[in-house]
């Protein structure tokens, strides 16, 4: 049975919750897995929450605070399975996911293998479902926004994330980043079953709109500059639409809807179906909020 490396980056967790995501990933059925805990430079050693945990497949190291990006680049290179999955340390995986994946990777060899996710409350109870429906060369459907999967719902080969890491000097979207880059080199093959449970605790959207914005203007000139042909084309339309779009949703999530007016009209404009993907995900988020607040009464 191949070996699958889980690497979880903690920052200032909370301990009940690292404590799942770790359990979750140790109790994977039909899978040998190995997890490597990465303490980003915690105030407080991220070590101790784990203890009761004693499982030779654990491991915990502890490096200086550099954000995600960096840290997941540390548990890749302390990486030994055939393939790596990433978990945040907040959530969690359904118990037979990582098996699945194994045997979606199995039948397409070198591709990222994917599932779909499940968001949940605060208390990992379920709010909605995403999922994808890309297959093969996802390269333009990830650059327009078409390709809607959380990197810890995937499982990469390790020969992969050995020509293409985490980018640390993106404090935000620096998944998005990663796959845009990782994507030119793999295709994808998805499976119609659960791989990872989302707790959205919070607002879902980086704290900084600015900088989130930023970084994602930054991630698409990157990629237009690796592929020059795409420029001047409806791909590019498209794209720049898509970022119209990410900013309207974001400007409401952070209470600003001025803001998210000439947001909206520029991506109604360039890419109309981008803002309605963006529009549906708002309601769902706000959907589940409201069903949380209902529970909580």
């Amino acid at each position: 049975m191949a070996l699958v490396s889980v690497v979880i980056c903690a920052w200032r967790p909370r301990a009940d919750w690292l404590r799942t995501a770790v359990r979750s990933a140790l109790g994977q059925r039909d899978a040998d897995v190995e997890v490597i805990v990465v303490d980003d430079g915690s105030p407080e050693p991220v070590e101790p929450l784990l203890e009761g945990l004693g499982d030779p497949r654990l491991r915990c190291v502890r490096k200086d605070h550099g954000g995600l990006a960096a840290a997941r680049n540390h548990g890749i290179g302390l990486a030994r399975g055939q393939w790596v999955r990433f978990l945040d340390a907040d959530d969690e995986f359904p118990a037979d996911s990582t098996a699945r994946l194994v045997e979606l990777a199995r039948r397409h060899p070198g591709a990222i293998v994917y599932g779909w996710t499940t968001f949940c409350d605060a208390e990992l109870r379920p709010v909605w479902a995403m999922r994808s429906r890309v297959r093969g060369d996802a390269r333009v459907a990830c650059v327009t926004g078409r390709f809607s999967v959380r990197v810890p719902a995937m499982m990469f080969p390790r020969v992969l994330l050995e020509r293409v890491r985490f980018d640390p000097s993106f404090p935000t979207t620096e998944d998005w980043d990663f796959l845009l880059r990782a994507l030119d080199h793999a295709q994808v093959a998805g499976g119609d079953f659960e791989a990872l449970r989302y707790r959205r605790a919070g607002g879902g959207l980086t704290a900084d709109r600015e900088a989130g914005e930023r970084d994602a203007r930054r991630a698409i000139a990157a990629w237009f500059e690796r592929h020059p042909e795409a420029r001047g084309t409806r791909t590019e339309r498209l794209a720049r639409g898509y970022l119209h779009a990410q900013a309207a949703r974001a400007a409401v999530a952070h209470g600003e809807p001025r803001a998210a007016v000439p947001e909206a009209l520029r991506a109604a404009r360039l890419a109309p179906g981008a803002l309605l993907q963006e529009l549906r995900l708002g309601g769902l988020a706000l959907a589940g909020k409201l069903r949380a607040a209902r529970r909580a009464e």
